[in-house]
């Protein structure tokens, strides 16, 4: 049996009708962008849809955002149509099956459906904080030492961002003069990059722990697609091992980013930041000028207690002193009335005593005995004792009461 042969033009238009014909009308697409390419206001996607759980493509398709199509979203969506067109984002799309004979088959992207992107956001974000909390990670780095004088600050964020710029002039330009070290480690807050610099920028960070106090993340607020890089578990990961206390202050008011979970505090404006390091360092101050005056206080009454004691201890010292000095003249006065009195004894024994020397003296006194009319003799000076010291020839004087002689022993008669 013959088989029948197509002109690859028939084949291709035979294609064009069954797609056409199958597909009238736009439909809804779920899938991921792979890669994203911009010409001339045209974006080329690359569309694809990966097996849960496994890096693995099952279906893989060419779209096209053409400019007109794109500005018209874009007027819808604003600045949430960029954050959808990333690599990586799970997107809901309204599409045009389109064929052509040349270029193939192809997707006319017509719509995005935001709600469904940040429904599959969510979802990434809560599987994160299950898996974090499984780890133990969300506390781990609020287990760290936030010192109590905050002055060394390592900032990840982009040196173009107001928050960045909000953040620097408000603890440079404080009205308590507190001087802040810092040190920018620019990260895009962005865009496909911001992963990857955020874990660079850790990893830095992490190696030169001992230069800085705490770590600061800080941005200018931004949508919910902005934020999704913050919501990624090896970020989260990477915040929660940092070393150093973390403090971010990501910009949006109302729900957390998983970075702000796993973060040691976090703040809703990159100011409000700024404002508790300085708060936190004027507690410091404050709380040292409260010891100081409470030291102050104590030493002064600890002073007029010492003085008070010592006032005490001198009066009794004084009574003390006083009762001992009473004493002391008392038993001067009692020594004084005894040595008076023993030494007029004394005297008056000492001059019984003399007189009754003197009355000896006198009468042993040759004169008093001359008086009585005995006489003495004396040789060469010398009082004649006995008769047996002379011999005849000697030169002998002897005197009486009233005068004295000399003569020449004649004889000498022993009794």
């Amino acid at each position: 049996m013959a088989t029948k042969t197509y002109t690859l033009s028939e084949l291709t238009s035979y294609i064009h009708r069954v797609v056409a014909l199958n597909f009238p009308e736009p439909l809804w697409v779920k899938c991921e962008i792979h890669q994203v390419k911009s010409s001339r206001g045209h974006q080329y996607l690359e569309l694809v849809q990966k097996r849960p759980d496994v890096d693995q493509v099952d279906a893989q398709i060419s779209a096209v955002l053409w400019s007109k199509d794109y500005l018209r979203v874009r007027n819808q969506l604003g600045d949430v149509l960029p954050q959808l067109l990333q690599q990586g984002t799970e997107v809901a799309l309204q599409c045009e099956v389109q064929y052509h004979p040349v270029f193939g088959l192809k997707l006319r992207v017509l719509d995005f459906d935001a709600s469904y992107t940040l429904g599959q956001l969510e979802v990434i974000r809560q599987a994160t904080i299950t898996r974090l909390k499984q780890l133990q990670l969300i506390e781990k780095n609020r287990l760290t030492d936030l010192p109590l004088v905050v002055q060394r600050i390592a900032i990840i964020s982009n040196r173009t961002a107001s928050g960045y710029q909000d953040f620097i002039n408000h603890l440079q330009h404080n009205e308590l003069q507190f001087h802040f070290q810092s040190q920018l480690f620019h990260n895009a807050l962005q865009g496909t990059s911001v992963k990857g610099e955020l874990l660079d920028n850790v990893s830095l960070i992490t190696d030169r722990k001992d230069d800085f106090d705490a770590v600061v993340i800080i941005r200018g607020g931004g949508s919910r697609f902005d934020l999704s890089a913050f919501d990624d578990f090896e970020v989260a990961e990477a915040i929660a091992n940092l070393p150093l206390p973390v403090l971010t202050g990501i910009g949006h008011e109302t729900d957390q980013t998983v970075a702000d979970l796993v973060s040691y505090q976090s703040f809703k404006t990159p100011t409000a930041v700024a404002s508790f390091l300085l708060d936190r360092n004027l507690l410091f101050i404050s709380t040292i000028l409260n010891l100081q005056s409470r030291i102050h206080r104590l030493a002064t009454h600890q002073v007029q207690k010492q003085v008070q004691q010592l006032s005490s201890l001198y009066d009794r010292i004084y009574f003390l002193s006083q009762k001992q000095v009473d004493k002391a003249n008392f038993q001067l006065q009692k020594l004084a009335t005894r040595i008076r009195y023993e030494g007029k004894m004394h005297i008056d024994q000492s001059r019984r005593y003399l007189k009754e020397m003197k009355t000896k003296i006198e009468l042993l006194d040759p004169r008093s005995l001359l008086k009585k009319g005995y006489s003495f003799t004396e040789i060469d000076g010398a009082r004649v004792e006995s008769v047996e010291t002379l011999t005849p020839g000697d030169l002998i004087q002897t005197y009486f009461q009233d005068g004295s002689v000399e003569s020449v022993v004649q004889k000498t008669t022993k009794s």
